[in-house]
């Protein structure tokens, strides 16, 4: 295991090379603009199909090449809340293993699972060459603490990610590094009481998709605080968005933000009054539409 501030540019250093990036609809902003750059020439995204935010495995062999490096994953996903099935996961393994490709999961909100069925091995676990992401951010909801780390039986990486990190943080906050171990040590009661605002929430949107059917299309997530419905209506929704920010002070992300085509939006309920921004969107729809 690896401790670091810097999780993603630490992996991009030490994996400068092409690669297929795999995940459910989008690949992080920071990795698209690299690929732009050309830091990694070849990348090749796979869609997702458009109900279940889930993509189908066998397109991700055809994009494997002879000089692939890298597959990258994100489930439990953001911004979709997409979960895999343990089997897709092992399947997703096979193939990286089969080319001696790096596998890179982004896991930051395992253990948001809403049903625990939903939830999968960490990619570390299964594969020597597998590293996982992890960290206080998000099922902690401790983001302030910026603590997070690296996972994987790869020796020769986890000595690249430690030169690396010797050239820009060195080391994390001690006063993050021991309230982390706090929050850790609470592990069970700080995710139930995480799981449990996430669950009274979801009923509260379920109810409200549910009374907006002109406008909304409601793809019920799988894991986490966040959710990613369709708006219905011809209007651009980057353009639904920024007028319902501006005129009523409740922010939604069109899916533009994550590079994403179509008329989808992210929606967060990690929040204990979840029933007032919903009253300001319910507000905006009767006042414009």
């Amino acid at each position: 295991m690896f401790l670091t501030q810097t999780h993603s540019a630490t992996l991009h250093a030490t994996l400068r090379s092409p690669y297929t990036s795999f995940r459910s609809g989008h690949i992080t902003r920071i990795m698209r603009k690299m690929a732009r750059l050309a830091i990694f020439p070849n990348f090749a995204p796979l869609r997702s199909r458009k109900t279940s935010f889930i993509p189908d495995v066998n397109e991700l062999k055809s994009l494997i090449r002879d000089d692939t490096k890298l597959i990258v994953i994100n489930f439990p996903h953001n911004p979709t809340g997409a979960t895999l099935q343990e089997k897709e996961l092992k399947e997703i393994i096979d193939i990286a293993r089969q080319k001696n490709i790096v596998v890179f999961s982004d896991e930051m909100y395992r253990f948001l699972e809403h049903d625990q069925a939903n939830r999968t091995s960490s990619a570390c676990d299964l594969y020597d060459s597998a590293i996982s992401l992890f960290g206080m951010s998000k099922s902690f909801a401790l983001a302030g603490l910026r603590i997070g780390w690296l996972t994987t039986k790869n020796s020769d990486l986890l000595k690249s990610f430690a030169t690396y990190k010797d050239y820009t943080t060195i080391c994390s906050s001690a006063p993050s590094e021991v309230l982390a171990i706090m929050a850790l040590r609470a592990k069970d009661r700080i995710l139930k009481r995480n799981l449990d605002l996430i669950e009274n929430n979801l009923k509260v949107l379920d109810e409200f998709f549910a009374k907006h059917t002109k406008f909304f299309d409601w793809h019920k997530p799988k894991a986490g605080p966040i959710g990613f419905p369709t708006l219905k209506t011809n209007i651009d929704i980057s353009d639904f968005c920024l007028d319902l920010v501006e005129k009523k002070g409740a922010m939604l992300l069109p899916s533009k933000v994550y590079d994403f085509k179509g008329n989808y939006f992210r929606i967060c309920f990690a929040r204990k009054n979840m029933q007032e921004p919903l009253e300001k969107l319910e507000e905006y729809l009767k006042e414009n539409y």
